[in-house]
């Protein structure tokens, strides 16, 4: 087989390998700022108070959960470009390592040096990304069992004032029975009283009984 077969044959993982190659230098500025991003969410759910707020405390919102889920599956995106770029500098490597390609061991070794180089740069992202994804999930799980938490105090707290109101509204109408009772009862002994009156009493007591309970 010609090496322009090989060339042919390899094209993609040649492009490939060329196209990583000119941008393994934004893989550090890249994983760095996702890393900055998480640590910005791991600080604000790693030490804020769980039970409740405080004045200088940090804001917990559902948005963080959707900023860390964002974050995630940048994270997840890289580590896929990530073993897309291995599994090409494998094939490359082999494809160079071919001696009908190169047939001087000065050329060979020189590129089979520097494949091996883009490797073990790779493997180290690699491992920075897949660091990074084990903290999101960490750092996912603990936000949302606060918020959770969070939710349910608030439940509760609902519920309690809600009795509480209940109660009260319950009191009163029972207050308000005893009174309509009273009033009821105090009615009933005025006209007792009036009844036994106009049998006993004389007609000029009666008279001045019948003005007393008019005017009250």
């Amino acid at each position: 087989m010609q090496p322009s077969d090989y060339i042919e044959r390899r094209t993609k993982e040649i492009l490939s390998m060329a196209s990583y190659d000119a941008s393994a230098a934004n893989w550090k500025s890249y994983t760095r700022s996702l890393e900055a991003g998480l640590e910005h969410l791991e600080e604000k759910t790693m030490f804020s108070q769980a039970d409740y707020y405080e004045s200088n405390d940090y804001v917990l919102r559902f948005s963080d959960r959707q900023k860390l889920q964002e974050l995630q599956h940048k994270i997840q995106k890289a580590s896929r470009v990530l073993s897309s770029a291995a599994h090409t500098a494998n094939m490359f490597h082999e494809f160079c390592n071919n001696r009908q390609f190169i047939k001087s061991n000065g050329p060979r070794k020189i590129i089979t040096q520097e494949i091996e180089s883009h490797q073990a740069e790779i493997v180290h992202y690699q491992s920075v990304v897949q660091g990074l994804l084990q903290r999101a999930a960490q750092t996912g799980d603990l936000l949302t069992s606060i918020l959770q938490y969070r939710a349910s105090i608030s439940t509760l707290s609902s519920t309690h004032a809600n009795n509480k109101s209940l109660a009260s509204l319950i009191h009163i109408g029972r207050q308000g029975e005893e009174d309509g009772k009273i009033v009821q009862k105090t009615s009933i002994n005025t006209a007792a009283l009036t009844f036994v009156a106009t049998l006993y009493l004389p007609a000029t007591l009666l008279s001045v009984s019948m003005s007393t309970t008019e005017k009250y």
